[in-house]
């Protein structure tokens, strides 16, 4: 239920951010002609990143994991359109897979704070998918 509701709301603002971005861009006057300041430009898999792309993937996981051991001995996924480990497997992955290209996307657009948005939403997800199985189980 959570997903389904952060979801839309994760994207509104990430579209409200950009559209706002490129108004700033558009509307200021350029009076006068300054020197252009070197563009701050970094790896995109600079240690923040790889950092991120350890906890999200550990937490994926390891949520991956528990979903399957519930699913085994008798429980239901509430969160996702299936109630195969592989199936679950699958959607985890493609989620993970899509985060790494909205975060590209930005990377490209010069978007800097705002490609570590998508692998911060899979780290909560998996956290929050992991909390919900320990406690309901």
């Amino acid at each position: 239920m959570v997903r389904k509701i952060l979801s839309p709301v994760l994207l509104l603002v990430l579209g409200v951010c950009a559209a706002r971005a490129r108004a700033d861009d558009m509307i200021k006057p350029k009076l006068e002609a300054k020197p252009k300041e070197a563009p701050t430009h970094h790896r995109f898999y600079d240690r923040t990143a790889k950092l991120q792309l350890i906890a999200a993937g550990t937490l994926m996981s390891w949520d991956i994991a528990q979903t399957a051991r519930n699913l085994g001995n008798g429980g239901h996924e509430y969160t996702l359109p299936t109630q195969s480990p592989a199936g679950i497997a699958g959607i985890q992955l493609g989620i993970f897979a899509a985060s790494e290209g909205i975060s590209f996307l930005f990377h490209k657009t010069n978007h800097h704070k705002l490609e570590r948005l998508p692998r911060m939403y899979v780290i909560a997800g998996n956290a929050r998918g992991l909390l919900e199985s320990h406690f309901r189980y």
